[in-house]
């Protein structure tokens, strides 16, 4: 470690943007997001956390891991699912990259994103049938057609 370590500023070098996953539909999604540190080679973990809406954060649960696949030597995030009895979650999600000796607020570099996962089946719109004004139906080309006589 070097003695610059506590003062290390990472910081993310975008955003991810809140989605809406629309179960089965959507399939797998990555993202494998990026940050810079003020201080090269200082030690750093990345780690994942749902953000509750009390604002406090726990660990992913079984029930959340089922979804969200998380690579610790990356920060990198799959999701995917096609459990339909999620439909109406709206998870809070915190990727990040912390400076492990890091002493200030900005030891940690951030990503925040609101997910919510739907069943496209439930949240379609439904429109009503168009029938045309007007139907013609000949009869006779119909019996000719099935063999029927008259």
């Amino acid at each position: 470690m070097t003695n610059e370590c506590p003062g290390d500023v990472v910081s993310p070098t975008g955003a991810i943007a809140d989605l809406t996953y629309k179960i089965i539909n959507d399939g797998l999604i990555s993202y494998t997001p990026t940050w810079t540190t003020s201080v090269t080679g200082c030690p750093i973990t990345y780690e994942i956390r749902r953000v509750l809406a009390d604002l406090s954060e726990i660990t992913l649960t079984a029930f959340e891991t089922a979804v969200l696949t998380f690579d610790s030597t990356d920060g990198s995030l799959d999701i995917n699912t096609s459990d339909k009895a999620l439909d109406g979650e709206v998870w809070t999600i915190k990727l990040f990259k912390r400076s492990t000796y890091g002493t200030q607020p900005t030891m940690d570099g951030i990503y925040q994103f609101d997910l919510t996962l739907i069943d496209p089946c439930w949240h379609s719109t439904l429109v009503a049938a168009v029938m045309p004004n007007a139907f013609t139906w000949d009869l006779w080309q119909s019996e000719s057609m099935t063999g029927a006589a008259m």
